[in-house]
């Protein structure tokens, strides 16, 4: 497996109010979601991406519900 180191400025991380941590976790899981998104990863493998059970119906629901978000943006 690759890592992609990702440097971001100090004030993106003050702005979001969150731990490095919390953020990095949500920029993962942001970069999941487009991948899905895009169709290159299918919902199990965005799942692992930012390592959640895909088995969880919360980790599930809270996807689609995102991919239905992002997919009525776009008719906009």
């Amino acid at each position: 497996m690759r890592t992609l180191s990702l440097p971001y400025p100090d004030d993106v991380l003050i702005t979001s109010g969150k731990s490095p941590q919390a953020l990095e976790a949500e920029l993962i899981f942001l970069l999941a979601v487009k991948l899905f998104e895009l169709r290159r990863l299918y919902l199990g493998k965005a799942a692992d991406f930012c390592n959640m059970n895909i088995f969880g119906e919360i980790v599930e629901t809270k996807m689609q519900r995102l991919y239905k978000m992002v997919g009525e943006t776009k008719k906009v």
